[in-house]
């Protein structure tokens, strides 16, 4: 059987189609929402860098202009979350634009970033920057909120 991921399939639910149905989410965990079982958004990040620049040159740039010699070093003098949170997407309207931001702005949001992935904030792991890491907007949940 040739499958294509263009085109529509039919799977088997287990009863005649007359039993199937759609459902909506319409509740998240991740949420702000006070109360047991919702994961507290508590940073929202994403930058967006001009048209023609790459944003991992951009960003080691600005490092070095403020006295830097490397990523780690910068990330000792900020107050990060100490534990892993669980990321999402941000919509894209939450980018600031790097020109709207000081150098310390830019910097922090960048050093989060680099120790995030599409789904999560690691701050055990070294800043890793890549285009693809400083081009996510994502929101951090602090999954702790669930168990409460």
């Amino acid at each position: 059987m040739n499958f294509s991921l263009n085109t529509p399939h039919r799977a088997n639910t287990g009863g005649p189609s007359s039993r199937t149905r759609k459902e909506s989410v319409s509740a998240s965990l991740l949420d702000d929402l006070d109360g047991p079982g919702h994961c507290r958004r508590l940073i929202t990040l994403g930058l967006r860098f001009p048209e023609d620049s790459d944003p991992v040159i951009y960003v080691e740039k600005l490092l070095e202009a403020n006295g830097y010699v490397d990523a780690e070093s910068f990330r000792q003098t900020l107050l990060l979350p100490p534990s892993g949170l669980i990321c999402s997407p941000a919509p894209e309207a939450s980018r600031h634009p790097v020109s709207a931001l000081n150098a310390q702005e830019v910097l922090e949001q960048a050093v989060l970033l680099g120790l995030c992935n599409a789904q999560g904030y690691f701050p055990q792991r070294p800043v890793l920057w890549t285009r693809t890491s400083l081009s996510r907007s994502l929101h951090l949940y602090d999954p702790g909120g669930f168990y409460q």
